[in-house]
This record gives structure tokens, sequence and C-alpha cells, in this order.
């Protein structure tokens, strides 16, 4: 891929370079070693912004990867201005890999790394249907394993979700549980339901990934709409007793869910009045962003 073909829709930055490669002896490609986040971006400003790097800086003090939140926001502007040239708009969806960099005895990481970020540039999604007619779920049979290590990171390693995306049927969206049968999430958002007119959402304390939206529905939304929410282990029988059940990201928002299939049975939702107010929330926020 060359960034200076006019045609390209996707463009690339690795270590302040556009258009560079990675090298092929980053662990990042070798052992899944770091972190991603997918950002929605509109003339250049990146909702959610705070949280996104709130999840990044935290995943890599866990896994203990240096990183320079000065750089990365310089390595960004940099990737901005080159786009800009070629998307003048900037309307669009950045992807950030940070990896470990290379180096080290096999698994054993280098005592000193030159942490890699790695920018994509991708067109915003088309307009899509589900935000307001609702999604179908399908229980995955792929299980996630339980690693409080990892649990709520965005990290590399994402082959049960590779899997359970090419096991899926066509149409619907796999639903995925924990190896003790818990709801953890859909394959790129959280999941929340309602019962009584309050809201749940899975805890995830063993495995998941702590979504960006959801931390601002629970910062911002939940009190501005008086509505109480909590995290609780969630079973499928609890999901299929639900009022109504809604999932949600970053880039696409929320969408409510109308089927579930599950235990050999099919369980159907009206579009509830919770996800309708969550969903008129984030736009209220985007629009207070991007203007």
């Amino acid at each position: 891929m060359t960034a200076s073909n006019a045609k390209l829709k996707s463009y690339w930055q690795v270590n302040g370079e556009f258009g560079a490669s990675l090298p092929m002896a980053d662990r990042g490609l070798a052992y899944g070693d770091g972190l991603f986040e997918t950002m929605r971006f509109q003339k250049g400003l990146c909702a959610l912004a705070d949280q996104h790097w709130a999840r990044l800086l935290k995943g890599c003090e866990r896994l203990s990867i240096t990183l320079d939140k000065n750089r990365l926001l310089a390595d960004l502007q940099s990737f901005l201005n080159n786009i800009q040239k070629q998307e003048p708009n900037l309307h669009g969806i950045v992807k950030l890999i940070v990896t470990r960099g290379a180096g080290g005895k096999g698994y054993l990481p280098p005592e000193n790394s030159k942490t890699t970020l790695i920018w994509q540039w991708l067109p915003a999604a088309a307009p899509s249907t589900e935000a307001q007619n609702g999604v179908s779920l399908c229980v995955s049979d792929v299980r996630l394993a339980k690693q409080k290590l990892l649990a709520g990171l965005k990290h590399l390693n994402r082959l049960e979700y590779v899997l359970a995306a090419d096991r899926a049927p066509a149409g619907q969206l796999p639903l995925l549980l924990d190896a003790d049968e818990y709801v953890i999430e859909t394959l790129s958002h959280n999941v929340f339901l309602v019962r009584e007119g309050e809201v749940i959402t899975p805890h995830l304390m063993h495995c998941g990934v702590e979504g960006v939206l959801k931390q601002f529905a629970q910062q911002k939304i939940v009190p501005s709409l008086n509505i109480n929410m909590r995290e609780a282990c969630v079973s499928l029988n609890e999901i299929m007793a639900a009022d109504e059940v809604f999932i949600g990201n970053s880039v696409r928002g929320f969408w409510p869910v109308t089927q579930l299939a599950a235990n050999k049975k099919i369980v159907n939702w009206s579009i509830g009045n919770i996800c309708r107010q969550f969903q008129k929330s984030h736009q209220l926020y985007l629009q207070s962003v991007h203007g």
C-alpha cells in the first residue's frame, strides 16, 4: 500500500513516517504484544477522546508498555495533517495500534524498548439502519477465556473474536459468553439490558473490553437522565427476561436489540424508551463536539 495513490481510502503512519510499513521483528506482529483504539473523527476532532486516552494509558500501564502521551498527541497531529491533504473534511475512523516495539528473548520483553505507534485512517462507515431498526443477536459457541490481568483491555490478542465472527450466521451478531456461561459482550459492543427501569451491564472482571461509550454512559448519560445503572454478572436467562436490550460502541453509538436466538428459543423485543434516550444523549454530545 502506498499513501501516494489518490484512490486509496486507507492510509497508514508508523512511528511518524507516513506510508511506512511495520518492521517484521515488531512484537505486536510476533506476539500480539500491544493495544489498540478505534476512534471516530470529524473535522479533525475525536469524540470521547478523554475516555480513549484513559483506557489506552491504563492498558499500557498494566502491560508495562512505555507510552509518552505528548509523543502520542504530536504523532497524531502529524498524521492528521497528512490525512487532511487527502481527506479535507477529516471525517472518518482513526485506528491506533500501540506495540511494545521489537526485541527481547522470545516472549520475554526487552528491558528497554521503543514503543511503536501505528495510525490507520479509514473512511467513515456508510449510513446504516441498525441504530433505527435494531439488530439480531445469536449466542456464539465460542467462549471467552477468563484472565483478570487482561480483562477490560483492548489488547491485540483477538483470536476468540475472529473465531466467533467466522462461525456466526449471516445477519446476526454473536453474543459472547465466558467459560461460566455469563454474558460478556458482542464482537465489538458492550451490552445493556433494562429491568424495571434500571440499566444493567455485564461485569467485565475476567474478560471482555471496557468500552469507552459504556464509560461515557456511566459518567454522563445516566446522571443526566436520572436513571440507575449498575454492573452485574448477567446470565442468559436474565438477558432473555429483560424489558429491553441494546448494545453500543464509540464508533457506531447505541443500537437496539430486537431479537436474540438462545437455548433453542427466540426472544423478541420492541425498541425501548431507554435505548432511545441513550441515543439522543449521545447524539447531543456528538453535536457539541463536532458542531
